[in-house]
């Protein structure tokens, strides 16, 4: 096989991960967690639910390429500095600073699949009334109140888990970039 002069698909792949690192992983590992999770054939929910780990999954990366440039096998990290002892100071800043940001992120984390808990049980509640319609309802307990009340509380655990999520993502990509830009 002779490598032309012009690029293949291949090159340009690697040229977006190259120039574009900070979006190309957390892109890459959520596409495999989905895939693996697909053909494991796990449950929609614990699908979903894998896919809120990805922030701390971002922070494990960058404290293993922080590792990495502290043992010298990427030279840009200790370039940042004047010398490896001031290096290895700021590694173990750095490093401290993405434990702090791993334990932020799972206490997050938690609260977020509290509300998705709480989430899917009204939501099984709906599905629940929506099925017992058929049947006449008992006097003074209209359906369509207890429906309204679920969509509601739906609709909150929706508006409070979003924000959590995006801060949740804000926190590892900052984490990851801050990574790369010293490994540079």
């Amino acid at each position: 096989m002779n490598a032309g002069p012009s690029a293949g698909y291949e090159h340009a792949i690697m040229a977006f991960y190259i120039h574009n690192v900070v979006v190309a992983l957390p892109l890459t590992i959520l596409i495999v967690k989905l895939v693996v999770r697909f053909v494991t054939r796990e449950a929609a929910k614990d699908i979903f639910r894998s896919v809120l780990t990805v922030p701390l999954d971002l922070i494990y990366v960058a404290l293993g390429l922080l590792l990495t440039g502290m043992a010298g096998r990427i030279p840009g990290f200790a370039s940042h500095y004047q010398n490896d002892k001031e290096a290895d100071f700021a590694g173990i800043v750095l490093c401290v600073g993405l434990f702090v940001a791993a334990c932020f992120v799972t206490w997050m984390d938690r609260g977020v699949r509290l509300l998705w808990q709480k989430f899917f049980a009204a939501w099984n509640l709906t599905k629940t009334l929506h099925s017992t319609e058929q049947q006449m309802p008992l006097p003074g307990t209209p359906a369509v109140k207890k429906v309204g009340v679920i969509y509601l509380w739906i609709f909150t655990y929706w508006s409070m888990m979003i924000p959590i999520v995006f801060l949740e993502a804000v926190v590892s990509i900052e984490a990851l970039g801050g990574i790369l830009k010293r490994l540079q």
